[in-house]
């Protein structure tokens, strides 16, 4: 499905107030995203996205993004009051690549089993590459969100046709209906909006492991007059629209990481740490081992740094060393991803392995390299020398009574 290009009329009727966006304490929001998702080697990823509202309906954009180049398959879901989505993204049956199966009524087109692998790698355009889709994030993204009760009384369940009805609307740059976005002051309570979880399973070991999924609130306003501002409901809905407008750069501000530690056992073989960086989603392909070119907008914008301090249990310090995110540079400890996993064993110092059996690992200088523009915006949103916006995850692995166990939970973050 292409990007969605919403009417300039919608748009034209937006509010311009003050937003602050923020990352959800409650774990419900407007805009989800899935940190990580895994189809390889045996492990699928089931998600599923709730409506915790009693009396709104909302319609989103599904991005699900591959992990190198933040390259992208999406598609559109709605969602009634109390309404639950559910998907899956995993290994093809005939190992042709990685497909998103959905049965769910949400689904504003019906079910949905497609080979994204083949349906992306069908379609490249002069300069981009073929991809996996073996990992990634997914995100939600809203559309439009309706207020189905005023009074907030009971009604009849409102009807998908009716939902999709409205989208199309919406499309040819009409309201979407009198009921889109009528609510006034705060129009989400606490613990109402849309919340997430993603689910890792692996049927062979008969494991599995849940995170949920990052809310953000207060990341669109209500349409009541012309808008210049702040990103609201029917507008364009693509990642950069929201990542590049002032109010949502507060959320990429709460993003913003300098370090993170975790402890590892076992020489580091069964722990990870997931870094999910938000903010560089240009859509464009870049070549590799080429310097970003802003005059022909040609190059890498997804250079990051990190450095790496080690200590066993006896707190003997190991070799310090600089890993680096990129695709367009290849020197040692490179590391090569928009969403990389990093298995600890990796970071650990090879000149005295036998110490480091267990213990904790730094990282710190969390640092853009260089500018990263996003697209369709005249401001750098990340700057070189920054510390980039990005949600980390810490991945145990635990062998108990012969059979593996798995953990997954967010990363502590240290903040400048």
């Amino acid at each position: 499905m292409k990007k969605l290009l919403l009417s300039s009329v919608a748009a034209a009727t937006m509010l311009t107030t003050a937003s602050v966006a923020k990352i959800a304490t409650d774990g419900t929001g407007e805009l989800l995203i899935a940190p990580a998702f895994y189809a390889d080697q045996g492990f699928s990823t089931k998600l599923k996205v709730l409506n915790t509202s009693l009396n709104k309906s909302y319609i989103y954009r599904v991005a699900v993004r591959e992990y190198v180049s933040s390259q992208e398959f999406d598609f559109i879901i709605t969602l009634s009051p109390s309404d639950v989505w559910s998907g899956e993204i995993k290994p093809c049956g005939d190992g042709t690549g990685v497909c998103l199966v959905s049965t769910d009524d949400s689904n504003l087109g019906g079910a949905i089993n497609v080979n994204i692998t083949k349906r992306y790698n069908s379609n490249l355009s002069l300069g981009k590459k073929a991809r996996s889709f073996k990992k990634g994030y997914v995100e939600f993204l809203p559309i439009a969100m309706y207020q189905e009760e005023l009074d907030g009384t009971t009604s009849d369940p409102i009807k998908k046709k009716t939902l999709a009805e409205r989208f199309k609307k919406i499309q040819g740059g009409a309201s979407g209906g009198a009921a889109m976005n009528t609510v006034g002051g705060p129009y989400l309570v606490s613990g109402e909006g849309v919340a997430g979880f993603a689910t890792l399973v692996n049927k062979d070991w008969k494991s599995s492991m849940t995170i949920p999924m990052t809310a953000f609130e207060d990341v669109v306003t209500l349409p009541t007059s012309p808008s210049g501002a702040t990103v609201s409901f029917s507008v364009d809905a693509s990642a950069e629209n929201y990542i590049g407008k002032p109010g949502v750069d507060i959320i990429a501000a709460d993003l913003k990481t300098q370090a993170t530690f975790l402890p590892y056992e076992n020489g580091g073989l069964n722990d990870g740490v997931y870094f999910t960086f938000w903010g560089d989603q240009s859509g464009r392909e870049f070549t590799e081992n080429a310097v970003f070119d802003f005059a022909k907008k040609k190059g890498c914008l997804q250079a990051r740094s990190f450095s790496v301090h080690a200590r066993d249990m006896e707190e003997n310090p190991g070799e310090d060393t600089v890993a680096r995110f990129s695709p367009d540079v290849n020197p040692e400890n490179s590391v090569r991803c928009e969403m990389n996993s990093v298995i600890v064993s990796d970071l650990l110092s090879a000149a005295n392995a036998d110490n480091f059996k267990s213990g904790m690992v730094l990282l710190d200088n969390l640092t853009n390299v260089r500018n990263g523009r996003v697209k369709g915006t005249s401001d750098f949103v990340q700057k070189a020398g920054d510390n980039p916006a990005a949600i980390i995850t810490y991945m145990n692995a635990v062998d108990v009574d012969g059979q593996t166990s798995y953990s997954w939970t967010y990363a502590p973050t240290l903040r400048k």
